[in-house]
């Protein structure tokens, strides 16, 4: 499946950067899937993008993003994407 691939791409890439990490793929709602997976695996950060479109507060962080922020009790490190 393509899907697969740009997985194992996504797990490589972190692989050189970030050392031995865990990838883990859920389907359901972004955001609760992002604050289940963090307490179950009892993370100590959440790492994601900022990069949203839709308004003021969405133009500095994505939806999904601000939903992690207001609904979860860990860490989040926000990194700053570039669009070309």
């Amino acid at each position: 499946m393509k899907w697969q691939s740009q997985v194992n791409e996504i797990k490589e890439s972190v692989k050189k950067i970030a050392g031995n990490t865990k990838i883990i793929v859920r389907v359901g709602i972004p955001y609760e899937e992002i604050i289940k997976i963090a307490e179950e695996e009892n993370v100590s950060l959440i790492i994601l993008p900022s990069h949203g479109k839709l308004n003021f507060s969405h133009e500095i962080f994505g939806s999904t993003t601000m939903r992690v922020l207001k609904k979860t009790k860990k860490a989040v490190l926000l990194i700053k994407s570039f669009e070309g």
